[in-house]
């Protein structure tokens, strides 16, 4: 399968407590509200790569050390994409392939 692109409209976040090796989750959604994604920030043990869910969104996994940047990407950033391959295994949250350099923020 080639790269899909996806807009990200909407999010939910989600911190754990610690009792397991997940400590948060971002839930990714469509202007529908309907999911796109789901980003899972674990302590350790990162899986190498995403997975797709039964219901055909992928599951993104990051160490919890990005979900600051991430979390800041969706909230400061206009238009913000999912970006991912499933053949590849990889997927990434990403603004527009080209920003003007000094953009006001």
């Amino acid at each position: 399968m080639a790269e899909q692109s996806i807009e990200i409209d909407r999010y939910s976040l989600s911190r754990m407590s610690d009792f397991s090796n997940v400590r948060a989750t971002i839930w990714l959604m469509d202007e529908k509200d309907a999911p796109i994604g789901r980003i899972e920030f674990r302590l350790n043990d990162v899986p190498q790569k995403i997975q797709m869910r039964p219901e055909g969104y992928p599951n993104v996994y990051y160490s919890i050390d990005a979900y600051p940047d991430i979390v800041d990407i969706l909230r400061n950033e206009d238009p913000v994409y999912l970006v991912y391959s499933e053949s590849m295994g990889y997927a990434r949250v990403s603004t527009s392939s080209t920003e003007p350099v000094g953009e006001a923020e």
